[in-house]
Order: C-alpha cells, then structure tokens, then sequence
C-alpha cells in the first residue's frame, strides 16, 4: 500500500515538475507581450500629444510628463476615452490615425 502511494507522489512531482518549465516559459512570453504593448501604447500617447493641436509651449514634458497646459490633458495618465472627450470638447483638429500608425511603425523599425 505505501508503495502505491509513492508511485502516485512520484507521479504528481513528476508531472510539476514538467509543467513548471513551460508555465514559466508562458510566463516570459506574457511578459514579453505585456511589455511590447506597454511600450507601443507609450508611444501612441506620445505621438498624440506631439501632435493634437496645441502649440509645442503648452506641452509638458519634464520628468517623462506628458501633458498640456492649455487643453488639460495628461496623455500620460488620462484614459482614452477622456482623452476623445476633450478632443471633440476643444473642438481640435482630427488625428491622421494613418499617418501616426505610420510613425510608429516607423520607430519600432529603429
């Protein structure tokens, strides 16, 4: 009897220990992802406030900042969907999506 019980726990470690490896290897490529995201979503805000309309001495940039003095915006912080609310608020001039999709592949390249 004891000896069954210690085939079926060696089992079990056996199976953890050949699914830690490919666990922590979804891991590592989630995180991989994750960061890829988080880097092009940096750089779509900051294109967006580079160029949403607004004179380059409102912008504010120190500190990794990104925001504007004039309309109230932290493109840095803000939610997209305040963001697009402010936009048609300040009556701003529309974003050439294609042409800022363009950019950033463009800086992704480098």
């Amino acid at each position: 009897m004891k000896e069954k019980t210690k085939e079926k726990d060696l089992e079990k470690s056996y199976v953890h220990s050949r699914e830690k490896p490919e666990t922590s290897q979804l891991t590592k490529q989630t995180k991989s992802q994750e960061n890829k995201i988080n880097h092009t979503e940096t750089m779509l805000r900051t294109l967006l406030w580079l160029n949403h309309g607004c004179h380059i001495s409102d912008l504010y940039y120190d500190d990794g900042e990104l925001q504007c003095n004039k309309c109230k915006i932290d493109f840095k912080r803000d939610s997209v969907e305040f963001i697009e609310k402010q936009f048609y608020k300040n009556n701003m001039k529309e974003i050439d999506m294609e042409e800022v999709i363009k950019r950033i592949k463009e800086k992704l390249k480098k």
